[in-house]
């Protein structure tokens, strides 16, 4: 059995979207969806294998969405992103994770910020608690993702460029363009 993390989900979608969406690859034996992302299970390794690579940044309900393999959440560290932080409220934002767990690091860059959690489970209990919430009063937390496979890509970039990515389909395209935009 192979568990498969899918993000950047639209709350409008369905649980039996995503059982349709992945069935023409193999048996999907369970199907978890929460606010923007879901768990998928598949019997065989290499159907899923398929479906991630042709499924990555896939639209549904007009959102391209991630595909990866699930790590768990016990396996080690991760990095949250948030969009639209202003420099200088670090303190605060340290604050406001803790109250899921341990943050070993906050930063600010540009206009977006890093919040490190040594607790995956912590982790997913701020980014589940935390999706659409405010921060600062006006800046809306609608995207928190996890660090690993391109993540990052969703919070550097509006809506304009999201569909651009769809168009990108290799890490050095995606470099290229950051290091160009930034």
């Amino acid at each position: 059995m192979v568990k498969i993390f899918i993000g950047n989900l639209a709350q409008e979608t369905e649980k039996e979207e995503l059982e349709a969406l992945f069935a023409p690859y193999g048996t999907v034996t369970e199907c978890a969806k929460f606010k923007n992302y879901a768990f998928v299970h598949m019997d065989d390794r290499k159907a899923a294998t398929k479906a991630i690579r042709e499924l990555h940044f896939h639209k549904i309900n007009g959102r391209p969405i991630n595909v990866e393999p699930s790590r768990g959440k016990n396996q080690g560290p991760m990095k949250l992103h948030i969009a639209n932080v202003e420099k200088g409220h670090e303190n605060e934002l340290q604050q406001l994770f803790e109250e899921y767990g341990t943050v070993s690091e906050c930063a600010i860059v540009k206009n977006f910020a890093f919040v490190h959690m040594p607790n995956a489970d912590e982790a997913m209990d701020a980014l589940e608690a935390l999706d659409n919430t405010e921060f600062q009063g006006n800046v809306k937390i609608s995207q928190l993702f996890r660090s690993d496979y391109f993540y990052f890509i969703w919070i550097c970039f509006s809506n304009a460029y999201t569909q651009l990515l769809t168009s990108i389909k290799s890490e050095i395209q995606i470099i290229s363009y950051i290091q160009h935009k930034f």
